[in-house]
């Protein structure tokens, strides 16, 4: 069936997920004019060829769904929706041009990539085995831009609405080689690319012999929302858990995790790992104090009065009157657009999220568990992730706030971190364009290196 992307779980707030872009390159085919939508051949056009040409145009045109999606597919997506989708699929990426490459796996499925005015879409597509040979299925997992270097991307940054930043870093020992950045000093809100310090808290408790990961204790909190249901009182290991935090965003995993590692110690880790405006975020927050505070589950505009408190009247609100207040009263519909995401957040720049990958790459060891844990859930294209020795990832995302951080090996062992946050207190931010911008930053520096 349909889907516009592929999602890629950066956690916290419940939506659409994070939609993955691929930055994989292009190569125009001899038999293709996109100026004209048309094929240049002499062969008869096979079906295949011929619906996805007639995808863009429905793209552009939002018309015959009937004569081009099969039944069960409109059943699933109804023709107003499917206009909603492509709609929201133009205002991202512009007008849709034609159809730059077709592969055919069989007569009916093939992958294809979509030149857009702004971005290529590259995806999949299905069609019956029966004539009419209707399309049975459309989804576009990957969106790369046009733009071909570096500073071109910070061109398409500052274009953003909001605030953003971007930086791509070559680590050398414990420092941070800048090769292409802007706003790396910038302290914007990261989502749940927060779970780093949680998990760098965890590997220098194990590191030091007070824990260990095949460790198991039992389940004392829960979040909302998260995506396990375990009862509490369930017995799970510390690599469990942290493997949840990190590759689906767990909350209840990060909470477990912040329990029994104690909120100062995450605090003292960070503040450690160089973190250069650390009372932005004490006391660190729980994802369940962050739901309650933000959804009005304690009292109404409770987040205003939080934001005026003192960091040692916060920590009492949050040990004191927020610890009784049950996860169901949270309003989740609070967070359909941005809510005080520049106040109540947790909060980090490009440099300090370098640094805190620099360090947990420094503490770990190539195969081991801590490694493990930070490529279950690579946040890239597979064809992308392949060119990489290693691939690490954490993002993070709610309304108005993303965040995609990458710890990399390149296939000559040396070592980056690209990382990038965009914030737009007015408006949901816009996924598709921003993990373009990364993508592509991170092939660029592939192709260099």
């Amino acid at each position: 069936m349909f889907s516009l992307l592929s999602k890629v779980n950066l956690g916290g707030i419940p939506s659409n997920g994070c939609k993955k872009s691929s930055v994989l390159s292009f190569v125009k085919r001899r038999d293709f004019n996109p100026s004209s939508n048309r094929w240049m051949t002499n062969e008869k056009m096979s079906p295949l060829k011929i619906r996805a040409k007639e995808l863009v145009n429905a793209i552009n045109t939002m018309e015959n769904h009937s004569k081009i999606f099969n039944k069960k597919f409109l059943e699933v997506l109804p023709p107003e929706k499917l206009d909603e989708v492509f709609k929201n699929l133009t205002a991202s990426l512009g007008k849709a041009i034609g159809v730059r490459e077709l592969t055919t796996e069989s007569a009916t499925a093939g992958t294809l990539s979509i030149e857009f005015e702004k971005f290529i879409g590259k995806g999949t597509i299905t069609i019956d085995e029966e004539e009419p040979n209707l399309v049975s299925g459309f989804h576009i997992s990957n969106v790369e831009t046009k733009t071909e270097t570096l500073q071109g991307l910070i061109c398409d940054l500052k274009k953003l609405p909001g605030r953003a930043s971007l930086a791509a870093f070559k680590l050398e020992g414990e420092e941070l080689k800048d090769l292409g950045s802007h706003n790396p000093d910038l302290s914007l809100a990261i989502g749940s690319a927060f779970k780093l310090y949680v998990l760098a808290e965890l590997a220098r408790r194990i590191e030091k012999g007070d824990a260990k990961w095949e460790d198991v204790i039992k389940l004392e909190v829960s979040s909302c929302p998260s995506g396990n249901n375990w009862p509490i009182g369930s017995p799970v290991t510390l690599h469990t858990l942290a493997s949840m935090m990190i590759s689906t965003s767990d909350n209840t995993a990060t909470d477990q995790l912040i329990k029994f590692l104690g909120r100062e110690s995450v605090e003292n880790v960070m503040k450690e790992s160089g973190h250069m405006s650390p009372e932005l975020n004490i006391p660190f927050l729980t994802t369940s104090e962050f739901f309650k505070i933000k959804g009005d589950a304690h009292r109404k505009d409770f987040e205003t009065e939080f934001i005026n408190k003192t960091a040692k009247e916060r920590r009492e609100l949050l040990d004191e009157e927020l610890s009784q207040i049950p996860n169901d009263k949270v309003d989740l519909g609070k967070f359909a657009k941005p809510n005080h995401i520049d106040s109540i957040e947790w909060f980090a720049s490009c440099y300090d999220l370098g640094r805190i990958m620099n360090w947990l790459k420094q503490c770990s060891d190539e195969g081991d568990y801590l490694r493990g844990v930070l490529s279950i859930n690579k946040g890239l294209p597979a064809e992308l992730a392949k060119q990489w020795n290693y691939v690490g990832f954490k993002g993070g995302s709610e309304s108005g706030v993303i965040n995609l951080t990458y710890l990399l090996e390149s296939k000559n062992g040396e070592w980056f971190v690209v990382t990038g946050s965009w914030n737009d207190t007015k408006a949901n931010v816009d996924t598709l364009q921003f993990v373009g911008i990364l993508n592509k930053a991170i092939e660029l520096i592939d192709k260099k290196h």
